[in-house]
């Protein structure tokens, strides 16, 4: 009986964690920032994005692998377009705030500005 009682546990709270998402290793969730960056950028050769999120942290050069979104296994979030990622964040609590250009513009490469939507700031 504890041994299903165990195993019956593991699957419940397995499946919490594989809807968690993660930024260098840290809960999304637990991220304490009003606003975030998120870049969206061609997954190589493939029809599909990766999201890299700046929150404030500490970012290595032009592309850091250990910034792109990641489920709880350590696998990128892979998106099929921008809009998708858009509605992924806001499901997250997340609203869109605007669009950020950089000094190369791509277009295989997005930075949106996004606040947390029950943030007191205007």
């Amino acid at each position: 009986m504890r041994l299903l009682i165990l195993i019956f546990s593991c699957a419940l709270l397995s499946q919490f964690d594989s809807y968690s998402q993660f930024v260098k290793q840290q809960l999304l969730d637990h991220i304490e920032a009003d606003y975030i960056e998120i870049r969206c950028v061609q997954n190589g050769f493939k029809n599909e994005m990766i999201v890299e999120v700046d929150y404030g942290q500490r970012i290595r050069g032009w592309f850091d692998k250990d910034a792109v979104l990641t489920d709880s296994e350590g696998n990128n979030l892979i998106f099929n377009t921008k809009v998708g990622v858009l509605n992924y964040f806001s499901s997250l609590g997340y609203s869109y705030k605007d669009e950020i250009l950089s000094g190369k513009v791509s277009e295989h490469d997005f930075h949106f500005l996004l606040q947390k939507k029950d943030s007191s700031m205007p």
